[in-house]
């Protein structure tokens, strides 16, 4: 191997390396306060004010910290992390973060057609028409639901059931689902 040959592989696996770093160095996170704004920057002392404007902000490999508070929103997501970079939406505490939209709204996380890659974590959900966490547009592919507290769905508003409905929904074109549990 020449000269020349060695230092075109190097510059290449140094150009890769660089690319690769790139990638990882931009992951951020994005911070969501009941006192924020969604004209905010959305940083830790800036927040914005909806998990809606958060995951809009987010893309593969960030993070959005929803602050402690009562939120009567969730978001509708229709975006992908990728396998080695997902997009993650979690309470900052556990269970702190409570989404109740006092049953006014279909459900607190629609996962649309292009989601994948997605984790919700950590919230207290309740209190919503039909469904916590909701997919029925053929996507929610690669999902993890880890760790939230999902309670009375959809009591209140169908007379038929004191039990609520569904805490999570998926249809048949959803796939790679995980759940856990509260602990």
């Amino acid at each position: 191997m020449t000269t020349s040959n060695r230092t075109q592989i190097r510059s290449l696996i140094a150009a890769g390396a660089l690319l690769l770093a790139s990638q990882y160095s931009r992951a951020a996170s994005y911070y969501v306060a009941v006192n924020g704004s969604n004209t905010n920057p959305g940083t830790s002392a800036s927040p914005f004010l909806t998990i809606q404007r958060g995951v809009d902000a987010a893309g593969p490999g960030d993070t959005v910290i929803v602050r402690d508070g009562n939120y009567s929103a969730g978001a509708s997501i229709n975006k992908a992390g990728s396998a080695s970079a997902w997009i993650t939406i979690k309470a900052e505490h556990k269970w702190k973060a409570v989404l109740n939209c006092s049953v006014s709204c279909h459900d607190l996380f629609g996962l649309g057609g292009s989601s994948a890659y997605i984790v919700i974590q950590d919230f207290d959900i309740g209190f919503t028409k039909n469904a916590g966490v909701f997919s029925n547009s053929g996507g929610g592919r690669n999902i993890r639901v880890l760790g939230n507290h999902i309670h009375d769905i959809g009591t209140g508003v169908y007379d038929s059931t004191p039990y609520g409905l569904m805490g999570v929904y998926t249809d048949a074109s959803a796939a790679n689902w995980t759940m856990s549990t509260p602990k």
